[in-house]
């Protein structure tokens, strides 16, 4: 929905739900979403309110999100956020996530650091991909952590 009413008592916090089943559908929700922030920031500055945003996207969502055509405009979409939570995703789409951020530069001057933090297998490409990797594991009701960091960044 791209519309919102002048009426609707704005909230702090807004949770997004990035959908669709094709490439295209994608598209027009990232549009649809990004139309909304700015629809509910305009109403927002009036009351003096700076509102938050959660992005939500899904594995399924991601195949196409991540796809070389709409992968900015998802990445440009996610940064308007306080948070972004992908569910369901498989280990090469979480490293992807994190290289995307990781290797956008809004400012040339901009000094970005990628934080990732797993506890499974699954979270290995992910953890190195980021500049800061967090593994956590759990050995004998004990929790270790194994910290990586690439210190080129």
């Amino acid at each position: 929905s791209s519309g919102i009413n002048a009426e609707w008592p704005l909230r702090p916090g807004e949770v997004l739900i990035l959908e669709g089943e094709q490439l295209d559908e994608v598209k027009h929700d990232i549009t649809d979403l990004r139309n909304r922030i700015s629809d509910i920031k305009k109403i927002a500055k009036k009351q003096s309110i700076e509102p938050e945003f959660a992005l939500v996207a899904t594995g399924a969502v991601l195949h196409f999100a991540l796809d070389e055509s709409l992968k900015e405009d998802f990445l440009e979409l996610a940064l308007e956020c306080s948070a972004v939570i992908c569910c369901r995703v498989t280990p090469l789409q979480k490293a992807l996530v994190v290289r995307l951020v990781k290797e956008q530069k809004v400012d040339p001057d901009d000094n970005n650091i990628t934080l990732a933090i797993g506890d499974g297998a699954n979270d290995v490409s992910m953890i190195r991909e980021a500049h800061i990797g967090v593994g956590i594991s759990e050995k004998r009701k004990k929790y270790r952590l194994r910290l990586c960091v690439d210190t080129t960044a």
